[in-house]
């Protein structure tokens, strides 16, 4: 009978001894998802791992979040915030503290430029546009002109005025604060490692280093010109390969040089590195619209940033790269 017990008592021990890892791995299991959605007229991957049971929700309340910043901040739609004060007739109008954000960053690439690069850029970006293919008239871009020029905005605590007949556009910037905003969201909601991409604005957190290749400029999709290792890092690439038409031979793409109104010719590709995503995407459109030289020393005055640019000399692709650039080369 003793004998009995003592092996009721074992089984029992050994049963709680289960029960106990399963609630262990339970516990510290991790969870991995990957999922894409299409917003701000892009694909929107978000790949996340954690110990985190309702990972797929986190993710799709991720997505929803960034639709809502799409919503405040799309040229395109009707209703937005940038609408709003684009169509505010230079009166004084209220602006949250992302948007805030979001201006004061412009104002540091527009001063860095000399004004190459300008979120007030809305009439010239209306006048080229590349679902139309067509080129302007120079009347047209004078006129466009006119009403561009960030230094004429005037921003005062949560407040802003924005002289009437001038339109924003954070185009090359909106995205890649959106990219943050998501990852932050996930890093709040227990995410370990996140890896999100908005149509090629990527950055990558808490997980070892990963491989990211730069798209060849004069290649199909999916060639790779050269590959950089990043982690904990943001990069994204400006290029004149998205979204163009040719007319004559000659590519209309839609980066616009801001003093000249007309498409930039300085360089086919500038990819930009940075701790966040907001800076990689302005710092990569501010570069390409400037002379490569200048773009180098741009970035080499930053204490966070880098760029590779590529560019043509003599019908041959170059390729030039800020102090510390290289490292990140593969």
């Amino acid at each position: 009978m003793e004998k009995k017990k003592f092996g009721y008592l074992i089984q029992i021990v050994f049963v709680v001894i289960l029960i106990g890892i399963g609630l262990w791995s339970q516990r510290h299991r991790v969870y991995k998802s990957s999922q894409t959605a299409f917003i701000m007229d892009t694909f929107f991957e978000v790949e996340a791992a954690g110990r985190i049971t309702d990972l797929d929700a986190v993710i799709d309340s991720a997505f929803a979040l960034a639709r809502d910043y799409e919503h405040l901040l799309s040229y395109y739609d009707e209703d937005s915030q940038i609408s709003r004060l684009n169509n505010s007739q230079g009166m004084k109008t209220g602006i949250d503290s992302g948007l805030k954000d979001i201006l004061d960053k412009g104002q540091q690439f527009y001063q860095a430029t000399g004004g190459r690069y300008d979120l007030s850029i809305g009439r010239l970006s209306d006048l080229w546009n590349i679902n139309k293919a067509r080129i302007p008239e120079e009347n047209e871009i004078t006129e466009a002109l006119a009403n561009t020029g960030f230094d004429r905005i005037i921003i005062e605590g949560d407040s802003i005025q924005v002289p009437s007949g001038m339109k924003l556009n954070l185009g090359s910037v909106a995205k890649g604060y959106i990219v943050d905003r998501v990852l932050d969201y996930l890093k709040d909601k227990g995410v370990s490692e996140i890896l999100v991409n908005a149509g090629g604005d990527i950055r990558i957190w808490g997980s070892g280093e990963t491989l990211i290749g730069i798209q060849h400029p004069r290649k199909e999709r999916g060639e790779v010109i050269d590959k950089i290792r990043m982690k904990d890092q943001a990069v994204v690439t400006s290029g004149d390969y998205e979204r163009y038409f040719e007319i004559d031979g000659v590519r209309y793409h839609h980066i616009l040089n801001a003093l000249t109104g007309h498409p930039a010719r300085e360089c086919v590709s500038a990819t930009a590195i940075a701790s966040d995503a907001e800076t990689a995407d302005a710092l990569s459109t501010a570069a390409f619209v400037m002379p490569v030289q200048d773009a180098i020393k741009l970035a080499d005055g930053l204490t966070d940033g880098w760029v590779i640019i590529y560019y043509m000399v003599d019908g041959k692709l170059e390729r030039s790269e800020s102090a510390g650039a290289e490292e990140f080369l593969e």
